[in-house]
């Protein structure tokens, strides 16, 4: 019925707790057996699920169907941000604190080295690696 990339929405009879009618966009990541599918939340009233993945059953039958296809075109497109990042020193801690969410300690003695992945680069973890341990020698 669905295929990977489709942009889907809960309908009113889907009893679903979260990918029901206030979903209104998700995109289909993967199709599992039958009727069942991957879908990451794009679109919903309640801001705190969007971006989390659910597996679900699409339809029951050929008449009851719990999702529909929605016109991709007027789906607004998740924007892709830079990560914050923040390093604080004190008396006898390093902190790196990442989207004011990871918080990464070390000892003031110990060194550490940080990069972040530029938008043109397509292997990020080769160079991220390379360029944090480079700045972990200065």
């Amino acid at each position: 019925m669905f295929k990977v990339g489709d942009i889907i929405k809960g309908t009113i009879n889907n009893t679903y707790p979260v990918t029901n009618q206030y979903m209104t966009a998700g995109l289909v990541v993967e199709i599992y057996q039958g009727n069942q599918v991957v879908v990451r939340v794009l679109e919903h009233t309640i801001k705190d699920w969007i971006g989390i993945e659910f597996i679900v059953t699409t339809h029951l039958s050929d008449d009851k169907s719990f999702f529909e296809l929605v016109d991709s075109e007027k789906v607004k497109k998740p924007k892709k941000l830079k990560p914050r990042v923040k390093i604080i020193n004190e008396e006898n801690y390093k902190y790196i604190v990442i989207n004011d969410e990871i918080t990464i300690a070390f000892y003031t003695d110990t060194g550490y080295g940080l990069s972040i992945k530029h938008v043109d680069d397509e292997d990020s973890e080769v160079i991220g690696k390379a360029v944090a341990q480079y700045k972990l020698t200065k």
